[in-house]
């Protein structure tokens, strides 16, 4: 996400992988957390050998679920707060 501190930036860069070793990135929207989820501004993001093929031959969905970051906006029911320091495994995620 870019845009000035405090401001809620209307699209976010998403890395895809392309086929081909290629990877690309795309302006995407800022998702909104629904209830019980969180956004993340993520600082760094790991790949693991189970995303060689989507990296090899493509694949429609942003990859990388190994991700730190820190949470900047709060769904409906959370328990963390915005500014919280958090690495993820995700196993499910939109994109």
């Amino acid at each position: 996400m870019t845009g000035r501190k405090g401001a809620r930036p209307p699209t976010m860069l998403a890395a895809r992988f392309a086929g081909d070793r290629r990877v690309v990135l795309e302006e995407k929207p800022v998702p909104v957390p629904g209830a019980g989820q969180v956004l993340v501004r993520v600082a760094c993001c790991a790949l693991c050998g189970s995303e060689r093929e989507q990296y090899l031959h493509g694949y429609h969905h942003q990859q990388g679920h190994e991700v730190a970051g820190t949470v900047v906006e709060v769904g409906e029911g959370t328990r963390v707060l915005p500014g919280t320091p958090v690495v993820l495994y995700l196993t499910s995620f939109c994109g």
